[in-house]
């Protein structure tokens, strides 16, 4: 997937191909999972389940 906008973040960037590949995992039901990136931002955020602090983060 590519992501080309000139208002898009690195963080937004990395956030949405992760959730879509959660998303799959979750439908085909394979856990457990071990996710490395290098983004501890982002993997913090899903590993804890919370929400984003910035709004226009919240959608993705």
């Amino acid at each position: 997937m590519a992501l080309v906008s000139l208002t898009i973040t690195n963080n937004q960037a990395e956030k949405v191909p992760l959730y879509h590949g959660l998303q799959a995992c979750m439908q085909h039901r394979w856990s457990p999972l071990h996710v490395i990136g290098d983004s501890a931002l982002i993997i913090i955020q899903h590993s804890k389940r919370r929400a984003p602090i910035a709004v226009h983060l919240k959608t993705i």
